[in-house]
């Protein structure tokens, strides 16, 4: 699923709050650590260079909402809304806490739902004319299956095809095959 991005506008006011699990965010919101990454796998072999790359599929993001509390009502608004991050009941491998969260930016990251990590509380800022909350999250994404291999290079008219090393498991199974193969024939000589 090929995934377009919304333009994202730096002025509009929607980028001043998120709405989790339907709870606007109150003061001012914004986002560090954001990103979308990918996963690797790089073998290198010794006394190589280069080396082999394997796609393992989209990453897992952690990043920081932070919000900013300026007013009295924000404090009003923040017992709302810190309740909608915080579990109500134990937290369980097979039940996760989980907060489906809106935003511009976690629209154009492909971000719906999160995990909650730390749901932080309210700090004075060091100059005093605001308070401060750190919520640390993680991107919720299940399991997919997303293994790929890079595409082989095209061989050479005077190379020939390639030839795919055998592993261990292809040696036993092709001497398993053999040994049957024999088996047969000596089974069909001693029927004649």
């Amino acid at each position: 699923m090929t995934m377009i991005a919304a333009p994202i506008d730096p002025r509009a006011p929607e980028q001043n709050w998120v709405v989790a699990g339907g709870v606007r965010s109150p003061g001012r919101a914004y986002f560090t650590g954001l990103s979308r990454p990918y996963n690797w796998q790089v073998q290198e072999g010794y006394g190589l260079q280069g080396g082999f790359v394997t796609f393992r599929g989209r990453g897992i993001c952690k990043f920081t909402l932070t919000i900013e509390l300026f007013k009295p009502e924000d404090f009003i608004q923040w017992s709302l809304f810190s309740k909608v991050i915080t579990p109500t009941q134990p937290v369980t491998p097979l039940k996760p806490f989980l907060v489906d969260m809106q935003h511009p930016l976690l629209a154009a990251a492909d971000i719906k739902t999160v995990a909650v990590e730390d749901a932080g509380v309210p700090v004075k800022a060091p100059n005093g004319d605001r308070w401060v909350v750190a919520i640390k999250l993680i991107d919720y994404r299940p399991p997919l299956f997303a293994l790929a291999k890079a595409d082989k290079s095209i061989p050479s008219v005077d190379k020939g095809k390639p030839i795919p090393a055998k592993t261990d498991g292809d040696l036993f199974l092709q001497g398993a095959q053999q040994d049957l193969a024999n088996a047969q024939r000596e089974a069909a000589m001693r029927g004649r």
